[in-house]
């Protein structure tokens, strides 16, 4: 059982740069769990997209389109698998400037958080104990 205290890191926060490539992956770990993103462009309504799997196949986002500053939670999968509340968010490197969306690699990232699976229990278990007592 982990000590949660006011110093305690509950969060992680990653950040991926980008490809112009219409379509493409990126191989990356989240939480101990390996993942692959799959990003994908809509020509006909102007969109990126992106998808979230484990290296076995397990769906933790479905096919979404993303919008920026819009936060994307992952799915139920994601929390039985270990990568315990998970969001997506694409944002702009320089907020003052609005780049294109089909060559985003200059002008945005993808940033991933979420709770590190060791903390989760430990942390709910103590809202709870602070609600009681």
């Amino acid at each position: 059982m982990a000590q949660i205290t006011q110093d305690t890191v509950l969060y992680y926060f990653t950040s991926y740069t980008l490809s112009d490539d219409l379509n493409y992956t990126v191989d990356t770990v989240i939480d101990d769990v390996n993942v692959v993103l799959y990003f994908g462009y809509n020509s006909r309504l102007g969109k990126r997209w992106v998808a979230v799997e484990t290296s076995t196949g397990a769906v933790l986002l479905e096919r979404t389109f993303l919008d920026i500053g819009r936060e994307i939670k992952f799915n139920i999968n994601a929390d039985l698998l270990g990568v315990h509340r998970a969001t997506l968010m694409l944002f702009p490197i320089d907020p003052d400037l609005a780049g294109s969306i089909l060559t985003w690699s200059k002008d945005y990232k993808i940033l991933i958080s979420g709770m590190y699976s060791y903390l989760v229990d430990d942390y709910d278990r103590s809202l709870l104990k602070a609600k009681v007592a």
